[in-house]
């Protein structure tokens, strides 16, 4: 990674996470992105963690609760102290 000073962010619309894992994992081993913004992600309680995971990356996201709904996610590299922030209430 170059010694370039600032925030490497990215955002993608990916239409469920899954089936967008392993370019995702290229992306990210190419662009090495401090965070990685995922919209659409369409994951639910069936979907072991293990499968999401990339390495060097935490994964932080909140889903709607089935995978007929999107959800967001972010990858935020491991070097970066961070705190999710989550409203008592989601407006629908």
């Amino acid at each position: 990674m170059s010694k370039q000073k600032g925030l490497k962010l990215a955002t993608l619309n990916v239409y469920s996470l899954l089936p967008s894992i392993d370019q995702l994992r290229i992306l990210l081993s190419k662009q090495p992105f401090i965070i990685l913004s995922i919209n659409e992600i369409f994951l639910d309680s069936t979907i072991p963690t293990s499968l999401i995971i990339i390495d060097g990356y935490t994964f932080e996201h909140y889903k709607r609760g089935s995978r007929h709904g999107g959800g967001v996610g972010l990858y935020i590299r491991d070097n970066v102290n961070h705190e999710i922030y989550k409203q008592d209430s989601v407006i629908e």
